[in-house]
């Protein structure tokens, strides 16, 4: 029996596979994780991270252990059984962060509306403030081993934020939105 023709037969099917394969390619937002190296200074990804700034931010969270892996990463302090929601959500976002750089990152916050304008995160601690949103961080590049230090002030911002409880204790000043919806 001639082989030759069966041969030529599954040669001629594996070309076509082959080339009737995609190419690999990968989607634009992509780049910031697989491509952090060289990107040119005016090129640089920005991330603005939204913050939903609202009242169940000081609920108790991670009460059996579901938070273990953020203590174990050393995001959350070892030795507590529980977690605010702000606790939790601050950790995973270190966790994120760390080994991102050449990403320019800000943080922006909405809250309940009020008679009067503070900017910043003072408009946070203020009952009276009209923000209804604001800037909390501007964008900052992250570098490796933070070396500019953003990676910090991102945390200093979030661990400053006034939390109000449920049940409307707390530091948030009744300035708490109901939820950022967009």
């Amino acid at each position: 029996m001639n082989m030759r023709p069966i041969l030529n037969a599954f040669a001629a099917a594996g070309l076509v596979a082959i080339a009737g394969a995609p190419a690999p390619a990968w989607a634009d937002d992509a780049e910031i994780y697989v491509n952090t190296r060289d990107i040119p200074e005016s090129s640089q990804p920005m991330v603005m991270f939204s913050l939903d700034y609202r009242p169940n931010l000081g609920s108790t969270v991670c009460r059996n252990g579901e938070c273990d892996f953020l203590v174990e990463a050393g995001v959350l302090p070892e030795g507590r059984s529980s977690f605010t929601m702000l606790e939790m959500m601050r950790g995973a976002l270190q966790l994120v962060i760390e080994p991102l750089s050449g990403v320019k990152v800000g943080l922006m916050m909405n809250h309940r509306d009020g008679p009067t304008v503070v900017a910043g995160p003072e408009g946070a601690r203020r009952a009276d403030s009209a923000n209804g949103g604001y800037i909390a961080m501007g964008f900052r590049e992250f570098q490796e081993g933070d070396a500019n230090g953003a990676k910090a002030m991102l945390d200093s911002v979030l661990a400053t934020l006034p939390v109000a409880t449920p049940a409307g204790g707390g530091g948030g000043g009744g300035n708490t939105g109901s939820s950022d919806h967009m």
